[in-house]
């Protein structure tokens, strides 16, 4: 995970280290000054610096209080080491222990904290195969993992070869988005022939699917670890996925200021306690234990309480022990002994370690022959101990050194080793004891590559060797590091393409008989595509309407092509561009008022600038002509049966007799001025079946189910399946015969508690028995024929599926 500065610099320190540099503060800093002290901050680059301030300042600008004065500065601390793999000037991994920082500033890969530089450290050897810039095809070498990573390739494995080569691959397909009259196409082809035929590649292996070929712009967001706006290009849909605002098609990062993000006190850990730090949300998920207190919130004295400290004792990287202040926690990753909340440190709280030194090592342990460790480790390799404080530099150890030509990425390199390292090395050469790498001692060789020449005797009519060599056989050579294929050498030149509607043409260098599938005309062996290859015809944008939306597609055409697709040509050489083809202004329905009463109200389709201008009345974008869009409305008072409260509804005289309504009048409106009169009661009302499918119940008032001679249940009832006695009984759906429907409709009702076939108040076990009774033998009474005539304006059929059941009472 990314840290913030801050905690990248912290991270560089060992727990030991910190207690060295802590001890060291405490035991010689100097008085406090009466309004302030030394305080610890981590600058941008990682480096701790010292100024006096007041802790409340020092605690504001994320620093750490140490009190006392900045000299002898409290603030330094030494950083761990460990092995760091690079790659010499000379082209050969070297090794040397460093710190990470300084590792990575020399453009190493650090190989962990404690560890040394010994044949392995930098990994196993195998195939490598990276980029070389100028040429087409990755090239390959046998390197170490260090190397290879050190030189931005793919390591295929340990002892891996590179001949066969395994870096040379066919040319990978992707997505290809090609802009074309009817639209932007999608298709799966390969880097070169996209672009040969105009197209936007969208890289190896995409799939033509969901928004691949859609518009894409810059999008603002602001969950970045970073904590700033960041501003990427995709498309709507991806921008709003990501929480972010998409400022439009074609849009560029270039010409997009993205807003700032919140930023609040944020409490990390530090190297001497809890610290706090004015962070964005996203840096201070991103900090060594960060936990964001709200935006715009402040960095006080109490914001970030920190652990109970102690005296720890740990190896610090100079292989010593050393005590230090710091949590029980953190002494306890150092690998440290931790003494106890509130212990400091004293001249005997931490054992001394033993001595060490030079160590002559055996052949097999060591190709040097000498490492640095103490007499007992010594002992355990069957070593030879050469003393206290002894190094291998001079090396004490008779195993000489002198300069080694190998095989390097770049060509034959000289480093300096035993003659035992350089017979290991890939086609070492071992120049003599005392011998050193001067520029002359180990000559690279002329770079090879693919050479075409009509006297190869190869199947491809190409070899690989040196460019001289290839003048002399009076070929033509590909380039250092290219490889033989089997179309290297076929010839080939400027291909001019056709023009058409799905392609803008142009000039590609294609072989004679990539040129003839593609309809080209090809222009020789050898020639180059130039401003005057392919001499195009004029073009330029083209407007073509779209009937679905009123609005046109910009297409780049020839004005004949143009005209003869009844679009509106722009110009020569002009481009389609966002503004190119506006949009037509919306139009909708504009009703007029004729003067003469007779003839009513005129309508026509117009924009609502045109139809103000004209004194008509715009009906909104979209509408048309037809469906009373212009006749006058007024209030309608609409009973709704199911309250018994008048509903007032502005809508035309005719709409409103539809529903019921009683039309108040033209213009008129719902409110005070106009009150609707409160309905009368209604209720259920039992009357005889009308035509298949009815229900022989209606809500009505109790005025109108006596004019139909029903039976009315009582002011605000409902009709319920059991509402209303059936001529026959099992004929549950009421269309006059008894089936299968009949069954599934009273089973449904039985189950949802409404099938009260015996009228007996409830829904139980005798009601399914009586009904199943009656289905089975069912009196001649439920034959056909049983629905009696329809009452006026009552009981419309039922169509569709049972309806859902109603509670039970």
């Amino acid at each position: 995970m990314r840290k913030t500065f801050v905690v990248r610099a912290l991270a560089r320190w060992s727990a030991a280290a910190l207690c060295t540099a802590f001890a060291f503060s405490t035991a010689s800093q100097a008085v406090a000054q009466p309004n302030g002290g030394a305080c610890c901050t981590p600058n941008p680059n990682g480096v701790i610096t010292c100024t006096v301030t007041t802790q409340e300042e020092c605690a504001r600008g994320g620093g750490v209080f140490r009190g006392g004065a900045c000299d002898p500065n409290p603030c330094i601390v030494s950083a761990p080491t460990g092995a760091c793999c690079f790659l010499t000037n000379s082209g050969v991994t070297g090794c040397e222990v460093l710190t990470a920082a300084v590792c990575t500033q020399r453009g190493g890969l650090f190989r962990g904290v404690g560890t040394t530089c010994t044949a392995t450290v930098c990994g196993a050897r195998g195939a490598c195969c990276f980029q070389v810039p100028g040429t087409p095809l990755p090239a390959c070498q046998i390197y170490n993992e260090a190397q290879c990573s050190l030189a931005h390739g793919v390591f295929r494995g340990a002892n891996t070869v590179c001949d066969p080569n395994p870096c040379v691959t066919t040319a990978p397909t992707g997505a290809c988005c090609i802009v074309t009259a009817g639209g932007v196409n999608c298709s799966i082809r390969t880097q070169a022939n996209c672009t040969a035929d105009n197209g936007t590649w969208q890289g190896p292996n995409t799939a033509c699917a969901n928004d691949r070929c859609v518009p894409r712009g810059a999008c603002c967001a602001n969950n970045n670890p970073a904590g700033t706006p960041a501003c990427f290009i995709t498309t709507a849909s991806g921008c709003a996925a990501a929480g972010g605002t998409y400022q439009g098609d074609n849009s560029s990062c270039a010409n997009v200021t993205c807003p700032a993000a919140p930023r609040g006190a944020c409490c990390i850990d530090g190297i001497a306690g809890r610290l706090c730090q004015i962070l964005s949300p996203e840096q201070c998920a991103h900090a060594t234990g960060g936990t964001y207190l709200g935006d715009n919130t402040m960095c006080t004295a109490t914001s970030c309480p920190s652990e109970p400290r102690g005296a720890c004792c740990a190896r610090t990287a100079a292989g010593t022990i050393g005590c230090f202040i710091t949590t029980a926690a953190n002494c306890q990753a150092a690998g440290g002994n931790y003494l106890g909340d509130n212990t400091i440190c004293a001249n005997s709280s931490c054992p001394t370690p033993p001595p060490t030194g030079a160590c002559c090592t055996p052949l097999t342990a060591d190709p040097i022959g000498c490492r640095v460790v103490t007499e007992a480790q010594c002992r355990e390799i069957q070593g030879v101990w050469q003393g206290v404080n002894s190094a291998c530099n001079p090396n004490p150890c008779g195993r000489p050194t002198g300069a080694c030509c190998i095989d390097g990425f770049a060509g034959v390199l000289c480093q300096v080793l035993t003659e035992a390292q350089c017979a290991a090395a890939t086609g070492g050469r071992y120049l003599g004891d005392g011998s050193v790498c001067t520029e002359d001692s180990c000559p690279r060789p002329d770079p090879t590559g693919a050479c075409c020449a009509p006297n190869n005797p190869t199947t491809t009519g190409c070899i690989v060797t040196t460019e001289a060599r290839c003048r002399e056989l009076q070929g033509s050579w590909r380039g250092p590091n290219s490889a033989c294929s089997l179309e290297i050498c076929v010839p080939r030149g400027a291909c001019c393409l056709p023009i058409s509607p799905n392609t803008n043409g142009g000039c590609v260098n294609l072989t004679p008989a990539q040129c003839r599938e593609r309809g080209g005309d090809y222009r020789g062996d050898g020639t180059s595509c130039g401003p005057d290859s392919c001499p195009r015809p004029v073009r330029g944008a083209c407007c073509l309407p779209l009937a679905t939306s009123g609005g046109a597609i910009c297409v780049v055409l020839s004005p004949e092509d143009c005209h003869d697709r009844q679009g509106d040509y722009r110009g020569d050489g002009t481009p389609c561009t966002s503004t190119t083809c506006p949009r037509p202004e919306p139009r909708g329905a504009c009703c007029f008022v004729n003067t003469d009463p007779a003839n009513g109200v005129r309508c026509e389709v117009l924009t609502a600038a045109v139809c103000r201008e004209r004194g008509g009345h715009y009906a909104g974008n979209g509408t048309v002509c037809g469906n009373e869009i212009c006749a006058p409305r007024g209030a309608c008072c609409n009973p709704t049966l199911s309250t018994n409260v008048a509903r007032c509804v502005v809508t035309t005289a005719e709409t409103c007799r539809r529903i019921g309504g009683t039309y108040q009048g033209d213009g008129t409106t719902c409110g005070p001025d106009h009150p609707c009169p409160e309905p009368e009661a209604r209720g259920a009302c039992c009357f005889q079946t009308p035509a298949p499918g009815a229900t022989p119940c209606a809500v009505i008032t109790a005025a109108r189910c006596r004019e139909i001679g029903g039976n009315y249940l009582g002011d605000n009832t409902v009709c319920r399946p059991e509402s209303c006695p059936r001529r026959c009984a099992c004929d549950w759906d009421n269309d006059g015969d008894v089936d299968a429907t009949d069954l599934m409709a009273f089973v449904n009702d039985w189950v949802a508690g409404h099938g009260d076939f015996d009228h007996d108040g409830d829904t139980d076990t005798t009601d399914l028995t009586g009904f199943i009774g009656c289905f089975v033998s069912h009196p001649a009474s439920c034959g056909n024929g049983l629905i009696a005539p329809n009452p006026p304006e009552i009981g419309r059929p039922v169509k569709g599926p049972t309806p859902a059941p109603l509670p039970r009472r």
